[in-house]
């Protein structure tokens, strides 16, 4: 389908501007004078039929299977839960608490305190005062001149060398090859595109037979000249020289310079000051004391005291027990029963119709020109 629609496409195309491709390879080629003179001026016009792809629309009958739900209805046994309560008599365990009263008899220690005296020997102090003697050192400051060495700085230009990275020019002589050419017109024989190109190719071609032979047709063909030459060129070359240069260091030469100092000395000088001194004399005193000793004592006292007995009782409990009880369901459930079923649908065809169409006549040579065929940025044109 989709080559039946190329070739409708192409031939309504090209059978438009057939007239109109003449005059434009005559001015798009410099050369193709003698390519005109040689085509008809008035080519005669011959009817040609031709098959045109025709889309229309047409009903169909498909068949297909669609399930229709059916509602229907079955018997199912279920099982019911029937709950069922009933008393009974129960025995439990309670304890019960009591209280009763005893006599408890314990120990206890007691505390008795007790007051003696003895004779003690402190020693009591006693201050006087008393005159001393003692040595101080007074400062003395004085202005001395000292002597010290700084480092000066100063500028000296030296010289030196350095490495540097020039460009010279160098002539060179180099051997070149280039190509000068040119474009020639050629006539060549071709064979017809109608032989053995089928249905196709026996549109584009000129002839109503299967095969109609050659053609002399034109192309543009390059004419290569290629030369070897030798030519002098100019080339940079890097070269590294050393160069002279002046640059400044600073030095530091070591320079005596005098300035003036504080110095502090030390003279020594007696002082006297007034001491308070504290001596201790022993001395007897008479200290009273207080002396802890324990006695145990028997005594008693009543305690209440709780305790738990257990008893045996009956109650009355309601227990309730599940009963399974069965019995039969009518259920509503939906099945889905296939039908074939008839379906009318619009599809697309596709007709080749007839077509009758003027087009020039082949006669000789004249299936193709010579722009038509050298270039490949147009179609080739043949003979409709």
């Amino acid at each position: 389908m989709c080559r039946f629609r190329m070739a409708g496409a192409l031939l309504v195309a090209t059978a438009g501007w057939a007239t109109e491709r003449e005059a434009t390879a005559a001015r798009a080629t410099g050369t193709g004078e003698d390519c005109v003179s040689a085509a008809p001026a008035a080519p005669e016009m011959v009817a040609r039929t031709i098959y045109v792809p025709q889309y229309t629309t047409e009903k169909r009958v498909v068949r297909r299977v669609v399930c229709e739900p059916v509602e229907r209805e079955r018997v199912v046994t279920v099982v019911e839960c029937v709950p069922e309560t009933r008393t009974v008599e129960q025995p439990y365990t309670s304890w019960e608490t009591r209280q009763r009263t005893r006599t408890v008899h314990y120990t206890v220690r007691k505390p008795v305190f007790e007051t003696h005296s003895r004779e003690v020997q402190v020693q009591v102090p006693v201050w006087e005062t008393r005159q001393q003697t003692y040595q101080v050192r007074i400062p003395v400051r004085r202005e001395v001149a000292e002597q010290y060495v700084v480092q000066v700085p100063h500028r000296e230009q030296r010289q030196a060398m350095r490495t540097v990275c020039r460009t010279i020019p160098v002539k060179e002589t180099r051997t070149v090859t280039c190509d000068n050419g040119h474009w020639e017109m050629q006539t060549i024989e071709a064979p017809c595109d109608g032989c053995g190109g089928g249905w196709f190719g026996r549109r584009r071609g000129c002839c109503a037979d299967d095969c109609c032979g050659t053609q002399m047709a034109c192309r543009r063909v390059w004419v290569p000249q290629v030369e070897t030459k030798r030519v002098e060129v100019t080339v940079y070359r890097p070269r590294m020289e050393q160069v002279p240069y002046t640059y400044t260091q600073v030095v530091y030469r070591p320079e005596t310079r005098t300035r003036t100092v504080s110095v502090c000395d030390y003279r020594t000088e007696s002082r006297t000051r007034d001491v308070r001194v504290c001596r201790f004399r022993p001395e007897t005193r008479t200290v009273n004391y207080r002396t802890c000793r324990w006695v145990a004592e028997e005594r008693s006292r009543d305690v209440g005291e709780k305790y738990c007995v257990p008893v045996t009782k009956t109650r009355s409990v309601q227990v309730t027990s599940i009963k399974q009880v069965p019995r039969e369901k009518t259920v509503r459930y939906v099945e889905y029963v296939p039908r074939e079923v008839e379906r009318e649908i619009e599809v697309p065809v596709c007709r080749m119709v007839a077509k009758t169409v003027m087009v020039p006549a082949c006669e000789d040579n004249d299936c193709y020109d010579c722009y038509g065929f050298s270039s490949r940025r147009h179609w080739r044109r043949g003979c409709w």
